[in-house]
């Protein structure tokens, strides 16, 4: 696996840094795309990891998500970002996934930031919420 450029990962733990969660989770899932040509953007997209509750009751098997927070404000003026544009996408035809929409400039790296509200349509589970012993897992065959 290729690992993620430097300013790459920084941009995500600063997204991390103003995301804040209402209950038991340890992920978020990010996708990144290179510029197709130089002087475009960079498109990084985040959102909650999709969950699956393991508590061998009535919720067994159910997929979740955890709720949480994204300070906007302070994010936008932490070390590094520059707002350009700034939008909400509400969930509907053509877009299944409601989404922050932020166009910036992270250290002049021109970036197109992508806050999902929820995990996107389609997303593979990435932690098992077990109730009863209080744990979060990695589903098997993930690494």
């Amino acid at each position: 696996m290729k690992t993620r450029k430097r300013w790459v990962r920084r941009l995500i733990e600063t997204v991390l840094a103003h995301w804040h969660w209402h209950g038991q989770c340890h992920h978020i899932v990010s996708r990144v795309r290179k510029p197709k040509s130089r002087g475009e953007s960079w498109e990084i997209a985040v959102a909650p990891a999709l969950q699956e509750i393991a508590d061998a009751g009535l919720h067994d098997g159910e997929r979740v998500w955890t709720p949480f927070t994204f300070n906007i404000g302070e994010f936008i003026t932490a070390p590094g970002v520059q707002q350009r544009y700034l939008a909400v996408r509400s969930e509907g035809p053509g877009h299944p996934d409601p989404e922050l929409f932020l166009e910036l400039l992270f250290f002049n790296r021109p970036v197109t930031l992508r806050l999902l509200l929820q995990p996107p349509e389609g997303a593979a589970v990435i932690e098992i919420l077990d109730l009863k012993a209080q744990v979060i897992r990695q589903p098997r065959g993930m690494s």
